[in-house]
């Protein structure tokens, strides 16, 4: 009881931060204006991260096959993060959102939700939303989310399903969003916001023109974001999402999922590639709240992101692993260990067609992968299963990352399983597959990852000669050392020697 007794102090300071203090600072400083302002996305004037381009690409590719047409892709900058919003409209009435709020620190939240509103003022709401939502619910709005379903296509039947399971065949009120996008999302914004102060949740400030939290609502919302409150939320919403799922009779795995954009690659402020043109922005009491506010959740959390890790950290150690000696028990075995659905993984053929591969993805955070490969890798291969990650994504954060199971241990059976290639660097599967036998005819490797367009082996002995392993490695896939690496061949074969690996990657 000692060590308890001495952390007692602490906690209770950490928990009158958090629980008292961090709701005064968001009452004080925080709010939303009235009329918030979306202009068009211009690439050329709005840096992107590659995850959020990538997410909403692929998105919309599948929508569009679905009869969605695009009526707005729109970009709101308040500093300390950015909303990216793509807006569609299919013409039997629905509306579809693709979006991503991410930080300059590099947290995201991604979002794909349908809407109608029928003749009656009644708004009916699909998503995929990962975050837990802090606003009030209201009358007149009922809102369904399933954040484990990823594929936007499949979210669309649910969303379907449910409408005629909900009304029947609806009259929809059709909105003619593409005539003027920004002013669409600010109609939005403020009537969800009226609800909220007619929830008394938040109250409009006449004077600023800017809606801003009551002590109610920021205690009450700051605290569905705090532990333990935002998991046990979290768990209960993908419970209740599970059960609708099986209640319509539409569980299952998606065919083709999109990924959830957690974390992103941090893009250059202009300031700092433009020094003494673009002045530095000020501090505003904004960014105060969100420095202090920030600090203090930190605080919060410290406690049981450590007891989460060490939880993590016997995890994966994988005593009671057991993984069943037939395919479809190794997935459920992977299923219940990573707590998440596996999907088939649509593989490409030798002309680069989709097909089938036979395989299996699930999708986990990237740092909780890092150590779990290494204790579940030979379990699953002394069965006759091939566990890789599938994503080239190394980063010890929580962004996601896909993992890989094929039905056979052999990974060259695994690149044709999945279609290796790299269409625009004139690499097919067979080439791809020949190069690393002979390589590994030369210096003796074990091939632990393979991706679509990229494949990772380790070798059996430390490399006396990188420099060797880089110019033969640099000769059939020059994109790591040219693009990753930024040409710095002597860092490559740095990292070569200390990994005892290499890494090769096409487009």
């Amino acid at each position: 009881m000692g060590p308890v007794r001495e952390l007692l102090p602490f906690l209770l300071v950490v928990a009158g931060l958090a629980f008292v203090g961090l709701p005064l600072i968001m009452w004080r400083l925080l709010g939303e204006d009235a009329t918030p302002r979306y202009e068009p996305f211009d690439p050329s004037r709005h840096a992107t991260p590659p995850e959020v381009g990538a997410f909403i690409r692929d998105n919309l590719a599948a929508l569009a096959a679905d009869g969605f047409t695009q009526a707005g892709d729109l970009v709101r900058d308040r500093g300390a993060n950015i909303t990216r919003v793509t807006l569609l409209e299919h013409p039997e009435g629905e509306t579809a959102t693709v979006a991503v709020v991410y930080s300059e620190r590099g947290t995201a939240a991604p979002l794909v939700e349908f809407t109608v509103v029928l003749t009656d003022g009644r708004v009916f709401d699909v998503n995929n939303s990962v975050s837990v939502p802090v606003f009030a619910p209201h009358p007149g709005h009922e809102v369904k989310r399933f954040p484990e379903v990823r594929d936007p296509v499949r979210l669309h039947r649910l969303f379907r399903t449910l409408l005629r399971r909900r009304f029947g065949s609806p009259v929809l009120v059709r909105r003619d969003i593409a005539r003027d996008p920004a002013r669409f999302l600010a109609g939005i914004s403020d009537t969800e916001y009226r609800a909220q102060v007619a929830a008394g949740y938040f109250r409009f400030d006449e004077r600023a023109r800017r809606f801003r939290p009551t002590l109610k609502g920021a205690y009450l919302m700051t605290w569905k974001m705090l532990p333990p409150f935002a998991t046990l939320r979290k768990r209960r919403l993908r419970r209740e999402a599970r059960e609708l799922l099986r209640e319509i009779g539409m569980e299952g795995v998606d065919q083709r999922p999109v990924a959830a954009v957690t974390a992103v690659t941090p893009v250059t402020p202009l300031e700092e590639l433009l020094p003494g043109v673009i002045a530095a922005p000020r501090d505003t009491p904004r960014r105060w709240a969100v420095r202090i506010g920030g600090f203090a959740l930190l605080l919060a959390m410290t406690a049981s992101v450590v007891y989460q890790r060490v939880q993590a950290r016997r995890a994966v150690r994988l005593p009671g692993l057991v993984v069943p000696a037939d395919f479809p028990g190794a997935i459920r075995a992977l299923e219940q260990v990573t707590a998440h659905a596996a999907t088939p993984l649509v593989g490409r053929d030798s002309v680069g067609a989709e097909r089938e591969s036979g395989a299996y993805v699930v999708t986990v955070q990237s740092r909780w992968a890092n150590r779990f490969l290494q204790a579940a890798h030979e379990k699953f291969a002394a069965r006759g299963f091939f566990l890789s990650r599938f994503d080239r994504n190394f980063r010890n954060d929580s962004s996601s990352v896909r993992l890989l199971l094929a039905p056979t241990a052999d990974p060259y059976d695994v690149l044709l399983l999945v279609g290796t290639r790299g269409e625009s660097d004139g690499r097919g599967t067979a080439d791809i597959a020949e190069w690393l036998r002979t390589f590994a005819r030369e210096r003796p490797f074990e091939l632990r990852n393979v991706g679509a367009d990229w494949v990772r082996g380790v070798f059996a002995s430390d490399v006396t000669d990188p420099d060797d392993v880089v110019r033969r490695v640099e000769a059939f896939c020059p994109r790591i050392a040219r693009e990753d690496f930024q040409g710095n061949v002597a860092a490559l074969a740095t990292w070569v020697r200390r990994s005892r690996a290499f890494i090769c990657r096409w487009q």
